[in-house]
């Protein structure tokens, strides 16, 4: 798992520090253990990915479920779907990847 520092004081806190504070995912920051700055992470960002997520999988299903009837349009859905989902992938992991402690604006 991979690690991120405190701009002010390079403590290194793990990716998800969930053990450390367990409450990381319902707060918008917490403290530095090193030096008690304030970081937060970004998690407007995150949630508009999982948004554009959702967008890209669910009338990909819905394309597929209604076209399964028509040969032709099943030749083209076993290409577009696999996209969309792999697109879905990239946008979700764009999503979690964004969640780097840094200082905020005060």
């Amino acid at each position: 798992m991979g690690f991120r520092t405190c701009p002010k004081c390079n403590h290194k806190y793990p990716l998800f520090p969930r053990r450390e504070y367990p409450n990381y995912w319902k707060v918008d920051g917490f403290k530095c253990k090193g030096c008690s700055e304030l970081l937060t992470h970004h998690r407007t960002w995150a949630n508009l990915c999982l948004f554009f997520t959702y967008v890209l999988i669910f009338p990909g299903v819905y394309l597929l479920a209604e076209t399964l009837n028509d040969i032709h349009f099943v030749f083209t859905m076993l290409i577009v779907f696999p996209i969309a989902i792999i697109l879905s992938l990239i946008v979700l992991a764009s999503g979690i990847i964004p969640y780097v402690l840094v200082k905020k604006d005060s």
